[in-house]
C-alpha cells in the first residue's frame, strides 16, 4: 500500500515501516529479538497498515470534496451538541446503559462529546474549525468555538489559533492570536502548564531517544513501549521514539512538499501538527479517522483522484 502513495516522503516512510517490521518478524524467528517487540511491532504495523488503507481510499474517491467537508461539520456539530449536553450532567449513553445493568459515571461534571476526555473533544473540533469557514456553515462555527474556548484545553487552543494564522494568512490575524493565546495561558493554564507531568514523560523519552546513535536515528521499533501504560502525548515524540530520526525528517518533507492551495484543508492540517505537540489524537479512531480524510484530500487535490493513477499506469487515450 505505501508503494500506491504518490506523495513520496510518505510513501518512503511507509517501506521504511514496513522493513522495521519484517527485520523484527525475522529477527524473532532467529532469537536476536524478543517474541514481546515482535507482536508489539504487528500490532503497529496493523495500525499502520489501516491508516494507509483509509488514506488511499481517500485519495481515490469520487465523492465531491465538499460533501465530504459537510460531513466532517456535521460531526463536530454532533459532537458540539453532545456536549452541551454533558454540561448539564446528563449522559446519554450511560443514562441507556444504566436501564440495563448497574453502571458509574466515570466522567461525571466532564464534558467530552463521545471522544472521552475534554482534550480529546478539543482536538476534535480545532481539526474540523476551518471547515465551518464557508457561506452555508459559518454562522453554526460558534458551536465548536464555544468549547474550545471553555474547555480549557490549551492544546487545543493553540491547535486552533494555528487554525486562524494558516487560513487568514494575515499579520493582523497573526498578531491579534498570539495575544489571545497568551491571554488564555496566562488567565486560565499558566499552572496547568508549567506543571504539567507531561514534561517529565517527554524529557524521559528525549533520554532514551538519545541514548545511542542507534536509537537516535533508527529508534527502537514500531510498538516498543514508551515505559507508559498510555501515549506520551506527544506524537512527533513517539515518532522518534519508534521510528528514529529518520521518520521526523520524513515528516519534514512531507510537511514542505504538502498541497496549499486548499486552505481549509491546509489549516485542519495545521491544527493537527500543533496538537500532536501535546495530545495523541493519531491514537483515537475518531481524531485520527479525520486527519487521515484530510491527508487523503490533500493528496488528492495534489494528483488527482482514481482517473489519473488509470492515467498514469496505462496512458492516455490515443488519440487525446
Amino acid at each position: 500500500m505505501a508503494s500506491a502513495v504518490r506523495s513520496w516522503p510518505l510513501r518512503v516512510f511507509g517501506i521504511y515501516a514496513a522493513g522495521w517490521f519484517l527485520f523484527l518478524r525475522v529477527g524473532d524467528m532467529a532469537g536476536i529479538v524478543t517474541r514481546q517487540q515482535a507482536m508489539g511491532a504487528m500490532n503497529g504495523t496493523i495500525f499502520m497498515i489501516v491508516a494507509f488503507a483509509i488514506y488511499l481510499s481517500v485519495s481515490v474517491t469520487n465523492i465531491k470534496k465538499e460533501h465530504i467537508f459537510n460531513a466532517i461539520c456535521i460531526g463536530a456539530i454532533l459532537q458540539s451538541v453532545l456536549g452541551f449536553i454533558q454540561a448539564f450532567n446528563f449522559y446519554p449513553v450511560i443514562w441507556f446503559v444504566g436501564k440495563i445493568t448497574n453502571i458509574d459515571n466515570p466522567l461525571a461534571g466532564a464534558i467530552t462529546g463521545s471522544l472521552g476526555n475534554p482534550n480529546f473533544l478539543g482536538a476534535y473540533l480545532a481539526i474540523s474549525l476551518p471547515f465551518f469557514f464557508r457561506k452555508k456553515w459559518i454562522w453554526l462555527v460558534i458551536l465548536p468555538v464555544y468549547h474550545l474556548l471553555t474547555l480549557h484545553s490549551s492544546g487545543a487552543a493553540v491547535a486552533a489559533l494555528a487554525v486562524i494564522v494558516v487560513y487568514f494568512k494575515q499579520w493582523k490575524v497573526l498578531i491579534a492570536a498570539a495575544i489571545v493565546g497568551i491571554l488564555f495561558l496566562v488567565i486560565f493554564e499558566d499552572a496547568s502548564v508549567i506543571k504539567n507531568p507531561r514534561w517529565d514523560f517527554w524529557w524521559t523519552t528525549i533520554q532514551k531517544i538519545c541514548a545511542s546513535p542507534r536509537t537516535f536515528i533508527v529508534g527502537y521499533g514500531p510498538g516498543y513501549p514508551t515505559g507508559y501504560n498510555f501515549p506520551i502525548h506527544n506524537e512527533w515524540l513517539e515518532l522518534w521514539f519508534n521510528y528514529g530520526a529518520v521518520s521526523i525528517f520524513m515528516a519534514a518533507l512531507y510537511i514542505k512538499n504538502i498541497y496549499r492551495g486548499d486552505k481549509i484543508l491546509l489549516a485542519a492540517f495545521a491544527a493537527f501538527i500543533v496538537n500532536s505537540l501535546a495530545n495523541y489524537g493519531w491514537h483515537l479512531a475518531p481524531t485520527g479517522f479525520l486527519i487521515l480524510i484530510v491527508l487523503g484530500l490533500l493528496e488528492k487535490e495534489k494528483h488527482g483522484g482514481l482517473s489519473n493513477i488509470c492515467r498514469h499506469y496505462h496512458g492516455s487515450p490515443a488519440g487525446s
